[in-house]
C-alpha cells in the first residue's frame, strides 16, 4: 500500500491497509502510533500473550510476517 511522506490517514484506513497483502508498511507505521517504535508494540504483544497463557505464540514484527514468529493452538 503506497503511502506519501506526510500524508494523514484514520485509524480505519490503516486498519484497511493491512488487509492488503502489501500491507506490511501499514502494520509498522500501526505499531509506532500505538507504541512509539515497532520493539515497543512486539514487546507489548508477547506480554499480552504470556497474561493471556498463550504459550505457543511469539510475535517477532508488527506485520506477522516475520519467519520467527509462532503460534501453535493448544488443542484439547
Amino acid at each position: 500500500m503506497k503511502v506519501a511522506a506526510g500524508e494523514q490517514l484514520s485509524e480505519y484506513q490503516a486498519l484497511e491497509g493491512l488487509m492488503l497483502p502489501s500491507g506490511n508498511n501499514m502494520g509498522s507505521m500501526l505499531a509506532k502510533w500505538c507504541d512509539g517504535s515497532q520493539a515497543a508494540f512486539v514487546k507489548e504483544m508477547n506480554e499480552t500473550a504470556a497474561k493471556m497463557a498463550m504459550k505457543n505464540t511469539h510475535y517477532a514484527d508488527p506485520t506477522g510476517y516475520s519467519p520467527r514468529a509462532r503460534a501453535m493452538p493448544r488443542i484439547r
